[in-house]
């Protein structure tokens, strides 16, 4: 046998070698996230998908400004200068304007594990809408990133929805979670 098709063949088996370990990493993978998803961590999955899929819509008669006031008194952030370091993380405002606050969750090292929104919007001169809503989140090994600090942060939020009005209309997010 020639040199060349010695080394031709040590490549082949080399590459298929490869080829075999990385499909079992990824069927691995796969099967632990499915396993977490279903069986270990059901119950967290089917809260984690709840919290993301379902949006809080409201409808008050206080104005936006009055229900922007609230959010700045009800909702616990730290200001970006002020995030923490290693495991700790915060709800930090990432972006405001009169009818928009945009908030997310993280640390100095891993900055965004989730963004969410309050937006609002003026119905007629006594009608003020509003929407609340995770708009991207982090997974690993299939099971979302942060539900707690999401869940607190649905909280603070209705809380300043209710102290804007106390006879608003609420739909979605977390009713009794």
């Amino acid at each position: 046998m020639s040199t060349f098709l010695v080394v031709l063949i040590i490549i082949v088996f080399v590459g298929v070698v490869l080829l075999i370990r990385s499909l079992m990493r990824k069927g691995i993978d796969a099967a632990s996230k499915a396993a977490n998803q279903k069986i270990f961590y059901k119950t967290e999955y089917e809260e984690g998908q709840q919290i993301v899929s379902k949006p809080l819509i409201f409808e008050t008669s206080a104005s936006a400004s009055e229900i922007m006031h609230e959010l700045a008194t009800h909702v616990s952030t730290v200001e970006i200068s002020e995030l923490p370091v290693g495991f700790k993380a915060a709800v930090y405002k990432t972006s405001s304007n009169s009818n928009r606050i945009t908030y997310s969750f993280g640390n100095k090292l891993v900055p965004k594990t989730f963004d969410a929104e309050v937006v609002l919007t003026a119905l007629d001169p006594q009608t003020t809408k509003g929407f609340f809503r995770i708009l991207n989140w982090t997974e690993r090994e299939g099971l979302i990133m942060g539900q707690d600090a999401m869940k607190k942060l649905i909280k603070e939020v209705q809380g300043a929805f209710s102290a804007a009005d106390a006879n608003k209309m609420l739909k979605g997010g977390l009713q009794n979670g």
